[in-house]
């Protein structure tokens, strides 16, 4: 197009003036065309960065979530604590569990029918029966066993067949509910015709406590 005004114009001054101006007007269209290329360019090349980082942050907030989800569903150590000592607070905790693990560590098939905690703490009396004998142990709180006497008893073998619910469950069972109290004497014994385990209590003091009766064959409290 310039070439045909040119050629069109006569070679005066007024026609170089309009073939510069021309020449100045194609320049800036092409200066303002390049200019938005790369304008155009530049906001191309910046919008994968604007994703990524829109991804980015998608990938923290998920993040983010399942932490929040593994907190709350995991327990806390407050409690866990507190479960377990839920669990253990109404079996194992007496002194008369140790008195019994500790003849039966010395005896393995012994079947113990009574224990008595003597009136200073420092000694139980234990009766078991292994075979069809009676044997009779003082145990310290160290958990020394000594042997004190042995004979045969068909009665104490008797009950001791019978019994379906040992000592250990029957202590257990009667020492629910009965927070500050200790085991001070139990007996395997009859009862108005029930075989029963009879479990005696002091207070925190050392004074007479509860008195319970459990079924040895059932497990259920019969009286206390």
């Amino acid at each position: 197009m310039q070439k045909t005004l040119t050629q069109k114009l006569t070679l005066t001054g007024t026609g170089i003036l309009a073939v510069l101006a021309l020449s100045a007007c194609g320049a800036s269209g092409d200066s303002e065309a390049g200019d938005s290329i790369e304008l155009q360019d530049n906001q191309s090349s910046s919008a994968p960065a604007q994703a990524d980082s829109s991804g980015d942050a998608d990938d923290d907030a998920s993040d983010n979530a399942d932490d929040k989800d593994d907190a709350s569903s995991a327990p806390s150590a407050a409690s866990a604590a507190s479960s377990s000592s839920a669990g253990s607070s109404a079996a194992g905790t007496d002194p008369a569990f140790d008195a019994i693990d500790a003849v039966k560590g010395t005896a393995a098939d012994a079947i113990v029918l009574s224990l008595d905690r003597d009136d200073d703490d420092t000694m139980w009396d234990v009766e078991a029966v292994e075979g069809e004998e009676t044997v009779e142990y003082d145990v310290t709180q160290d958990g020394e066993v000594t042997e004190t006497e042995r004979k045969t008893d068909k009665d104490d073998a008797d009950k001791a067949n019978r019994a379906e619910v040992s000592i250990d469950d029957a202590i257990s069972t009667a020492l629910e509910g009965r927070d500050g109290q200790t085991v001070d004497d139990v007996e395997l014994d009859e009862e108005d015709g029930t075989l029963v385990w009879e479990i005696d209590f002091d207070d925190a003091d050392g004074n007479d406590a509860d008195k319970v009766y459990v079924d040895a064959v059932t497990g259920d409290i019969v009286k206390g």
